[in-house]
């Protein structure tokens, strides 16, 4: 069984309301990918930036990854070119795994479609934020009690991985994110 670890950055806030497609959606500005399957050693990783001329950097988005304007132009690919890469390596997996699937899903498919490229979603995705609810158990601080959704460095710090900071190297970065959201994945799934 091949797994494929997607992470998507965009430019700004989601604008959960707006069509995925919508040119006022933030722009993608990366993709990260690690593809596994069953066999030992078998895995590779795949960073990529995508050019995004005029797209509006919030202050709140370079904070979280450290991906500027000045990057994307400097080092990003054309979005054709990052979309179909990430359409190739979702055609060969069994099952895709994102933490926070539904953003993620949402980037992905909005920034191919606007790049005139339709995802080949296999049957099987998991939200590895989901399944690390019930293990991680961060306590829900409202009326109810229960468990709230972990952050990622706090659930990839429950399994063992260590993200840091962001250093502002790109590509590094997105290969710890993915590393790590695999790591959450394999804990999940052992403790089932």
């Amino acid at each position: 069984m091949t797994t494929l670890v997607i992470h998507l950055d965009t430019s700004g806030t989601w604008q959960w309301k707006l069509p995925d497609a919508s040119p006022e959606q933030p722009a993608c500005v990366r993709v990260a990918m690690l593809r596994h399957s069953c066999a030992p050693g078998d895995a590779n990783a795949d960073v990529r930036l995508i050019h995004a001329p005029g797209a509006r950097f919030e202050p709140g988005a370079i904070a979280a990854h450290a991906i500027t304007a000045e990057a994307t132009e400097r080092l990003g690919e054309p979005a054709f070119a990052v979309m179909n890469r990430l359409a190739a390596w979702m055609a060969g997996a069994d099952r895709v795994v994102a933490y926070g699937l539904d953003f993620h899903r949402r980037v992905a498919n909005g920034t191919a479609s606007r790049a005139g490229i339709a995802l080949p979603w296999p049957r099987e995705t998991v939200c590895a934020m989901r399944a690390a609810v019930p293990i991680v158990r961060v306590p829900r601080q409202a009326p109810g009690g229960g468990f709230t959704f972990p952050k990622l460095r706090v659930a990839a710090h429950h399994f063992g991985v260590s993200l840091g900071d962001p250093t502002g190297a790109a590509i590094p970065d997105g290969e710890a994110i993915v590393c790590a959201v695999h790591a959450i994945d394999a804990g999940t799934r052992a403790a089932a």
